[in-house]
């Protein structure tokens, strides 16, 4: 299966599920149920090996499922699974919980961002500049920290597409191009 299918299959699944949840005013009790399940899928390799096992009748894999889960997961969730199961798409669970999440943090206006520095950052810190990169482009942020020695300072901020590089590393290189154009300017002014 083509990596774009895959993903195009994983997000109609998710959209279809996250559009039931708004319709019945479930989003948030589902978002938990949808983290909590594919946690569970992720960790546990038998669930996971059942569930993806060609080999095995989809109408097994829904008994199980519905005796397994019939009183740990909603009425939305049980139907959503035995619909995957029955088309044999149990392998795509993990990319349509992470699609059904970013469908709800879309829709509640949230964003997930990286800021990158030179030393790990405290959680004060860090939940100090989400609230502040989030007031200046409207939307909630949460970011996580990774540390790269190699940018020597400063920090690399990426919320979605964009990209913010105020690492001394960029500003060196900046001004080593800078450098390099006044140089040239002058020689060719000579």
């Amino acid at each position: 299966m083509a990596q774009a299918s895959a993903e195009s299959i994983a997000r109609r699944y998710a959209r279809a599920l996250f559009e039931l949840a708004l319709e019945r005013d479930q989003l948030e009790p589902l978002r938990q149920e949808i983290e909590d399940f594919a946690e569970l899928f992720k960790q546990n390799d038998d669930l996971r090996g059942f569930l993806t096992n060609a080999g095995i009748h989809h109408r097994h894999k829904s008994d199980v499922v519905g005796r397994v889960f019939a009183d740990r997961l909603s009425e939305l969730v049980m139907n959503f699974l035995q619909v995957v199961i029955a088309k044999e798409r149990a392998g795509l669970l993990l990319e349509m919980c992470q699609e059904y999440v970013e469908l709800d943090d879309e829709h509640a206006g949230r964003v997930h961002g990286v800021l990158v520095t030179a030393v790990a950052l405290g959680p004060e810190e860090l939940e100090e500049l989400s609230q502040r990169v989030g007031a200046s482009i409207g939307k909630e942020v949460t970011l996580s920290n990774r540390v790269d020695a190699t940018i020597l300072g400063g920090s690399i901020l990426i919320v979605g597409e964009r990209v913010w590089d105020n690492s001394v590393r960029e500003n060196l290189h900046r001004f080593s191009q800078h450098l390099r154009a006044a140089g040239e300017i002058k020689l060719s002014a000579s």
